[in-house]
């Protein structure tokens, strides 16, 4: 008896807790090449890993077939269940082609015995497309991810394929920065505004800025309505502020104590001193409140004055110290400078008469023809006396008129500085 057996491979479930089914259907022949008689037949079924000898990788099952024009049909897997897996659990059952053997009960005695040889050849199984795929997503270089603890465990990138694990296959906040190696992610792997400033920490942001950096900040230094700080994370007002080094070593490291050693602070400071015990302040914010600011003149020369930058400014007869102590002087940064006019002088005339007579220019030659005329009057809304004389001009009063300091226009802001 031979048989031809056309096989139709359906698993019924995929997931491997669900039972799996192998729908079966042959046409069984006699040596001749006839259908067998129609009737009922009991049928052995088995599965090997070869064609020939092999290993059993189930053990099988009996059915009793009707036979009908030589064709049985049956689904095999009902009474014996298939195993996921095989040869010493490395393999994913119907991943590899496997093969059937069908053996029938040849003497009618209605049981499979050694006295009823099986069919051949054995019938082969071609694997099915998705138990490759489940044999891929279920293995890694040998590990399983669905029976292994992958904890601790790590994916070789070279097993990856570019592309092959797609945006929408990670769940969300699954992958964080200890996960990716140090330059995994180049900036040619980043699409252009994927990134929102929302994507990014804090401490990214700050860190985008050196620390000491100086910039203008157009908000109140106070919330107009919770009157708590307005000033942003990680910046401090330019108060002159006196500070401890250890509650902001990279501050302090960037500008050490160019603006002062802590021992004093600006007028109305946010952090007075602290004198004596623990936390002692030890350096100063710069005190920017009034001032316009300056680069440093260094060698370049531009500031002429460079090196009589001191603290004091006399205003209006009074002596005003301008620095906190231990504040940089001369041509240092952190150092300040008050408001000054460039040294010049001016000639003065008779306004609103005829000054003709006169030298246009200080005559110490015979006649001394005065230029200047001793007279008194008002002219263009300003009081003047001037007096004559022979020689460069020595006398003459105007009275004083302009502003408190000589200025450009401009505009308020609060200094702030990175910490």
């Amino acid at each position: 008896m031979k048989t031809t057996i056309p096989i139709l491979i359906a698993m019924a479930g995929l997931a491997p807790a669900a039972p799996q089914l192998l729908p079966f259907q042959g046409h069984l022949t006699d040596a001749s090449g006839s259908a067998i008689a129609d009737g009922a037949k009991v049928v052995q079924f088995k599965i090997y890993d070869a064609p020939v000898s092999g290993t059993a990788v189930w053990a099988g099952e009996v059915h009793k077939l009707s036979v009908n024009g030589g064709l049985v049909n049956t689904i095999l897997g009902t009474k014996t269940a298939f195993p996921e897996r095989y040869a010493a659990e490395t393999k994913i059952m119907f991943s590899e082609p496997l093969y059937v053997e069908v053996t029938i009960d040849a003497d009618g005695d209605q049981t499979i015995t050694a006295a009823d040889p099986p069919l051949l050849p054995r019938q082969v199984l071609l694997p099915a497309n998705f138990a490759h795929v489940a044999m891929s997503a279920e293995t890694v270089e040998g590990v399983d991810l669905l029976q292994d603890d992958m904890t601790g465990k790590k994916l070789n990138p070279s097993v990856l394929q570019e592309g092959s694990i797609p945006g929408g296959a990670l769940v969300s906040d699954s992958v964080s920065a200890v996960e990716m190696a140090e330059g995994s992610v180049e900036s040619e792997e980043i699409a252009d505004g994927s990134i929102q400033r929302v994507d990014l920490s804090p401490e990214v942001i700050t860190a985008t800025v050196p620390t000491g950096s100086i910039m203008p900040f157009a908000g109140p230094e106070l919330d107009p309505v919770s009157g708590l700080s307005n000033i942003p994370d990680g910046w401090l007002l330019c108060d002159g502020s006196a500070l401890y080094s250890g509650d902001y070593q990279s501050l302090y490291e960037a500008i050490h104590q160019q603006w002062g050693d802590g021992t004093e602070a600006g007028v109305d400071a946010l952090f007075s001193p602290v004198i004596g015990g623990g936390n002692v302040t030890d350096f100063n914010l710069p005190d920017l409140r009034g001032y316009f600011l300056r680069g440093k003149s260094g060698p370049s020369g531009r500031d002429p004055d460079a090196a009589d930058r001191d603290d004091t400014m006399d205003v209006g007869g009074n002596i005003v110290d301008l620095e906190i102590s231990g504040q940089k002087t001369g041509n240092e940064v952190g150092s300040v400078q008050a408001h000054e006019y460039g040294a010049h002088a001016h000639l003065m005339i008779n306004p609103g008469a005829d000054n003709s007579g006169g030298s246009p220019n200080p005559s110490n030659g015979a006649g001394n023809s005065p230029h200047i005329l001793n007279t008194t009057g008002a002219y263009g809304g300003y009081n003047y006396r001037l007096k004559g004389t022979s020689g460069l001009p020595t006398q003459g009063l105007t009275s004083k008129s302009g502003g408190n300091e000589t200025r450009p226009a401009n505009a308020y802001v609060n200094y702030i500085i990175k910490y």
